[in-house]
């Protein structure tokens, strides 16, 4: 039916790079070393593991552990079957603390002084996370926010300034330009 078919004669697949055009099943683990395009239906039976870019165009089906380096380009719904775990990315402490969101979406930082939230770089419509701001053992330690950042009623928010003290600031970019904010405050270690 002008389908392809290429048996490969070992327990586990790697390739260096990847284009499948057509509905693929994978019996045994895959690994690609470079980008990957996966433009249909593709079935993994086992294990993924990709460490460069790769777009999947269609119903895609894995049945073992996933592991997906560089970007990945989902083009269509999204459904997890079961818990996406995430990590956290540890914001270093200085004047202006600029958060990075291609780096991840869940951020640390524990106020040294009294610091200023710069505009976070890497900006994408739609992104949504969040900012644990964690006070030391001293305490008193204020936030300013650059006016990216706009938060309900116009007003800006002030810090628990308790030593040791826990804030979490949830954020969901509007625009390139805005960053709609709240900050919760108090929470307990």
């Amino acid at each position: 039916d002008g389908a392809s078919v290429y048996n490969v004669d070992q327990s586990d697949a790697t390739f260096g790079s990847l284009e499948v055009t057509g509905t693929a099943k994978f019996d045994s683990t895959v690994t690609v070393s470079g980008t990957s395009s996966f433009l249909s239906k593709s079935t993994f039976e086992d294990d993924v593991s990709v460490s460069g870019n790769s777009t999947f165009g269609g119903t895609v089906t894995i049945g073992g552990n996933t592991v997906l380096g560089g970007t990945v380009a989902l083009n269509g719904i999204v459904t997890i079957g079961s818990a996406i775990k995430s990590f956290f990315t540890t914001i270093a402490d200085a004047a202006s603390i600029v958060m990075n969101l291609n780096t991840g979406n869940q951020f640390v930082v524990t106020l040294g002084a009294n610091r200023t939230l710069a505009a976070p770089t890497n900006l994408t419509a739609g992104q949504t996370g969040h900012i644990y701001v964690y006070q030391d053992g001293t305490g008193s330690r204020t936030l300013a926010y650059n006016t990216v950042f706009q938060f309900t009623g116009g007003g800006v928010p002030t810090l628990t300034t308790t030593a040791a003290a826990v804030d979490l600031l949830v954020f969901s970019v509007r625009a390139s330009d805005k960053v709609d904010a709240v900050l919760l405050n108090n929470f307990d270690r």
